[in-house]
């Protein structure tokens, strides 16, 4: 048996999915960059805290029973580009406003969010 197999077959024993799933990809970054044991070993690490996080946000919002996941890149600004403007709503995910110590207020009916206005104070 070789030794990537006993390594596969360890991360799997201590439950490490996402070492086990990049060990290939780091492996050739650590040739490729000349990477120290230390640097290849922190980035394997890192991936697995990420792949961890993933999976503990995944099964919270799943707990809360909130609807799927949504993100600025599948948001669909034609829904309601007449109230929200794409360059407004992008500008606002930016979180300057915060950085600027300004507040920010929405108002409008509840629903859907016609005729929503943003006041930044």
């Amino acid at each position: 048996m070789d030794m990537k197999y006993h390594l596969s077959m360890n991360l799997k024993r201590l439950r490490l999915p996402a070492i086990l799933d990049n060990l290939d990809i780091r492996l050739n970054e650590a040739r490729d960059n000349d990477l120290g044991y230390l640097e290849f070993l922190s980035l394997l690490l890192q991936d697995e805290i990420a792949n961890r996080d993933a999976n503990m946000l995944t099964k919270k919002l799943k707990a809360g029973g909130f609807s799927p996941r949504l993100t600025f890149e599948s948001f669909d600004f034609r829904f309601n580009g007449d109230a929200l403007a794409p360059q407004t709503v992008r500008d606002l995910a930016t979180c300057h406003f915060v950085d600027q110590n300004r507040n920010l207020v929405l108002s409008g009916p509840p629903g859907i969010g016609n005729y929503v206005k943003f006041l930044l104070m």
